[in-house]
């Protein structure tokens, strides 16, 4: 595994940690992607597809428009979750805003 790919997943893992053990989703563009074991969770709970990229692993994403549907099917199976978006603060900064479900 190259250096690239295991300090993202190492990051996958902290901020799992950080969260709880929460189900990750964050937003990338017009989807909340998940990846991993919270992939094969989101695919299996929220009926979305996933996919497998080499050496990423197992990835799924919901439409930012069913995100509401999506946090409350993964809620009723039991899992927390936490959903990160990224915005611009007033510095121009790149920040990570996290909210838990």
């Amino acid at each position: 595994m190259s250096n690239q790919v295991e300090s993202v997943v190492d990051r996958l893992e902290a901020l799992k940690r950080e969260q709880g053990g929460a189900v990750l989703l964050f937003r990338l563009g017009d989807f909340y992607e998940s990846f991993g074991t919270d992939a094969l969770v989101v695919s299996q709970v929220c009926h979305v597809g996933r996919c497998s990229r080499p050496r990423v692993g197992w990835l799924a994403g919901i439409p930012y428009h069913r995100l509401d549907e999506s946090v409350r099917r993964l809620q009723q199976a039991g899992y927390r979750v936490a959903v990160c978006q990224q915005e611009t603060n007033e510095a121009g900064e790149r920040v990570e805003r996290w909210k838990s479900y």
